[in-house]
């Protein structure tokens, strides 16, 4: 019974992220309405506080809850690989694929990141998943001979950098195309420059 209980409640937070990273991404943080968040979730006003305490604590919940799923979407596309240059390759596939699905999430992200860069910050260092893991796979290719021996750290948010602008210049382009249609820009510019021949 507790079992049930607690996977209903997993359910219905599930739900109201969904719903709140929607409403955030359309509306901006300060605009958004709770009694909106709430009516389209399908629960209480009351539900939403009771689980998140405050508009604020809801939307950190949303980036936390947004980089633990594109987190785990990577983990688990890169858990048998074992080669660097394959598992960079698609660590990065999959992080555009996230954030193509999850339109929604970067504009929250890039929207209200200056009004808590703090909170939001604070989020990225525990929970955030690419820098450390390139930077390590750029440091194995090394080892290995496949990557030039270059400064790991800075390759990684060099990757990082090329591949969260491009991303931002999808979301504001006025052109409707695929994301992963950019997948080999990222390819030519950062892999080509670090791979050995």
């Amino acid at each position: 019974m507790q079992i049930h209980a607690s996977s209903k409640k997993q359910e219905r937070s599930e739900q109201i992220l969904q719903t709140a990273m929607t409403v955030f991404a359309r509306e901006g943080y300060y605009k958004a309405d709770v009694d909106e968040i709430a009516v389209k979730a399908g629960v209480g006003k009351g539900t939403i506080y009771r689980h998140f305490k405050s508009k604020k604590g809801l939307f950190l919940a949303v980036v936390e809850w947004g980089i633990s799923k594109m987190k785990d979407a990577i983990i688990e596309t890169i858990k048998d690989i074992d080669s660097p240059i394959e598992k960079i390759i698609q660590a990065t596939s999959t992080y555009l694929t996230f954030f193509e699905t999850h339109r929604g999430f970067y504009r929250v992200l890039i929207q209200e990141m200056t009004d808590f860069r703090e909170e939001v910050e604070k989020i990225f260092r525990q929970k955030y998943l690419p820098q450390p893991l390139l930077e390590e796979e750029i440091r194995r290719g090394i080892e290995k001979g496949v990557i030039k021996d270059i400064n790991s750290r800075s390759a990684a948010f060099a990757l990082i950098g090329l591949t969260n602008n491009i991303i931002y210049q999808w979301l504001i382009s006025d052109e409707a195309y695929p994301l992963m249609d950019e997948m080999e820009t990222i390819l030519e510019i950062w892999f080509r420059g670090v791979i050995k021949e």
